[in-house]
Parts: C-alpha cells; sequence; structure tokens
C-alpha cells in the first residue's frame, strides 16, 4: 500500500519508509490509501474521456467563429475558450496514450517528463480560463453601464487582440511555477510562490464575482426602466444580455470555485509540510492532508469537465452561436431526410446586444 500511495503523494512517501507504523496507524494509513488510489482512478477516467467530447465541442466553435459568427464579444470569449480547451485536451488525450503505454521499468510515470509537462499545461489552463472570463464579465458589464466606451474599445481590434495575447503571455509564465518548485529546495520559496498564486487567484475569483454580481444588476436596473418607456427593442436586448450573462457565467464559474479550493488546500499542502509540528500519530497526521488531496485530485479532473461545461454554455448562451448551431443542425438533419430545400448557413442575424454585432436592425 505504501508503493501506491508514493506514487500519488510525495508527502507520503518518507513516512511510509522511514516509520515503523503501529497496527492502529497502518489500519489509517490502508483506509487513506484506498480512498486515495479510488479518487485518483475516477479522476483521471473523468479528465481523460471527457477530453473527447470538449475537443469537438471546441473544434467547432472555431469553425462558427471562423465562418459564421461576425465580430463581437461573445465571439473573442468563445475563441479564446476554445483555445485553450483545444490544448487542454489534446493534452489529456496525448496524456492517456502515454500512460496505456508506459513502461514501468523506465520508474514511476507520475515522476516522468512527460507527466510534469502535461501537468504544466494543465496549470496553464486552469489558471488561464480565471483571466478570460474575468475580462470577459468586465467588458459584459462596460457595455451595460457605460456602452459607449465599450462599442470604443470592441472597435480596436488590435488592442483586444493585444490584450488577449498579453493574458496568453501571462498565463503562460504563471503557469511555470511548477518548475520553481521542481528546481527549488528551499520550504520557504515553496510556500511564498504557492501563497502568490492562491492570494492573486482568489482575489480574481472574488473580483470576477463581484463584476457578474454588478453586470447583473445593472442589466436589471435598465431593463426596469426600458420597461416603463415601453421601448420593445431595448427591453429585448437587455432581456437578451441577463439571459447570455446568466448562462454563460454561473455554471462554469461555480465550477471554477472548486479550482480555487484546490489551490488554497495546495498552500495549506506546503504550511504543513513546512511550518507544522508532526502529529503525535501518523493516523493523525495523514488525516491532516488526505481531504486536501482529494480535493486537488477532483479539481485536477473537473478541468475537462468544466471546460465542456463553459464550452456548451457558450454555445447556448450566445444568440449567434445558437442560431448557428440550429441551423447546422437542421441542414445535417435535412440532407439526412433527403430535402433538397436548405438555406445556406450565412453570417447575420445578430441581435443589438452587448454580447453581438451592432446592427442598426433587429430580428
Amino acid at each position: 500500500m505504501c508503493d501506491d500511495i508514493t506514487t500519488i503523494s510525495p508527502w507520503l512517501r518518507e513516512d511510509c519508509y522511514n516509520i515503523t507504523l503501529s497496527p492502529h496507524d497502518a489500519r489509517e494509513l490502508r483506509h487513506y490509501g484506498t480512498v486515495l488510489i479510488s479518487v485518483l482512478r475516477t479522476s483521471a477516467k473523468v479528465q481523460w474521456f471527457t477530453a473527447y467530447p470538449v475537443l469537438l465541442v471546441s473544434l467547432f466553435i472555431i469553425y462558427l467563429s471562423a465562418f459564421v459568427v461576425h465580430y463581437s464579444l461573445a465571439r473573442v470569449y468563445c475563441v479564446n475558450i476554445a483555445i485553450q480547451s483545444i490544448l487542454s485536451t489534446v493534452v489529456s488525450i496525448t496524456d492517456q496514450v502515454y500512460y496505456i503505454a508506459w513502461d514501468k521499468r523506465r520508474g514511476v510515470y507520475e515522476e516522468s517528463n512527460a507527466y510534469l509537462t502535461f501537468k504544466k499545461v494543465n496549470n496553464y489552463v486552469a489558471d488561464c480560463y480565471l483571466y478570460f472570463s474575468t475580462l470577459t464579465i468586465l467588458m459584459s458589464y462596460l457595455g451595460v453601464a457605460r456602452p459607449v466606451l465599450f462599442r470604443k474599445i470592441m472597435k480596436k481590434r488590435s488592442f483586444v487582440i493585444g490584450t488577449s495575447l498579453c493574458l496568453y503571455l501571462w498565463c503562460v509564465v504563471f503557469s511555470l511555477k511548477s518548475l520553481v518548485y521542481n528546481k527549488t529546495a528551499f520550504p520557504m520559496q515553496h510556500f511564498i510562490i504557492s501563497m502568490v498564486h492562491t492570494t492573486i487567484s482568489t482575489g480574481l475569483y472574488v473580483l470576477m464575482i463581484t463584476l457578474y454580481i454588478l453586470t447583473l444588476m445593472e442589466i436589471v436596473m435598465k431593463k426596469n426602466v426600458v420597461n416603463s418607456t415601453g421601448d420593445a427593442t431595448s427591453r429585448q436586448a437587455y432581456w437578451s444580455s441577463l439571459k447570455s450573462t446568466l448562462i454563460f457565467c454561473t455554471l462554469p464559474n461555480i465550477a471554477y470555485g472548486i479550482t480555487i479550493s484546490s489551490f488554497i488546500c495546495r498552500t495549506h499542502l506546503f504550511r504543513l509540510e513546512y511550518f507544522v509540528p508532526d502529529a503525535d500519530t501518523m493516523a493523525e497526521s495523514i488525516s491532516c492532508v488526505v481531504p486536501c488531496f482529494i480535493v486537488d485530485m477532483v479539481a485536477k479532473s473537473l478541468i475537462s469537465v468544466r471546460l465542456l461545461l463553459t464550452s456548451f454554455t457558450a454555445l447556448v448562451a450566445f444568440y449567434d452561436y445558437r442560431v448557428s448551431t440550429l441551423r447546422i443542425v437542421r441542414k445535417v438533419w435535412n440532407l439526412i431526410q433527403g430535402k433538397t430545400d436548405v438555406h445556406e448557413i450565412q453570417r447575420g442575424d445578430s441581435r443589438n446586444s452587448i454580447f453581438y454585432k451592432r446592427s442598426s436592425t433587429s430580428t
């Protein structure tokens, strides 16, 4: 059992090999080891097998963005999410192939360079979603509260692209923190790096939720004002914005809260490892760290689940993507039935909303 645990948790390796366990501690160790291994295997399967639908949906979003949907805030958000999803899923599928083909005589797979590289990429995706989601919600808020400023920013495509590239670069730099963990042997540096990362991520998550609430409040307030004036077009636009914000923000951001909890748990584990005196018994020591290990594993396995949820909500939330998807589904269905009266899929039909291309006409 110690061998199995040490492939999961380096925190338990020294304890397993260097300490003679009492019968009670041995039973506790076996119990926690069984739980950890079960969670690890389930998490790995979830991450691997959700990668395939995420890849398909993300490629479909890229197709719609490139050939069907107009330039808009919705398209900027969807393209960036799809790029991260494709990167993460390709890595997960490659990781699965490596794991299946791994020769155990070469050592533990979780300690190989291939696994560590895949881990860095998933760290990148976990961090990057938070930045792009916060940016999108900020732009959503500006679209409702400061529409003139919002239109000025969206007209400057070079600025939007430059901002996205800067965020990608920042995410890459931030994801390299795992390299520092591997190259640095000083406990305080490990703890400080983890603390800084957790603080920034938690602060940004709180900011994102705050902007989300402010955006909803602003939309509801302006929708009520429009209702009193009887402007049906504006009322429909604000109602569309409200639905889109609720759909594309709510579930993915709740799911990301689990990722934030894993960051906090990781920092807590560093604190326990380096700065807290050893517990009186092995069982007590293990009971302190196992819950955090489980949270961390679940959060990692949910990356692909969250990406799948984010991709599907994007297709449902944004009018252009929703209509284009329905058109393609109808076209394929008509072709299967042998019908020839199928309209071509064209750009257009965007509603006058903060997420869609501004138009002088509405549908």
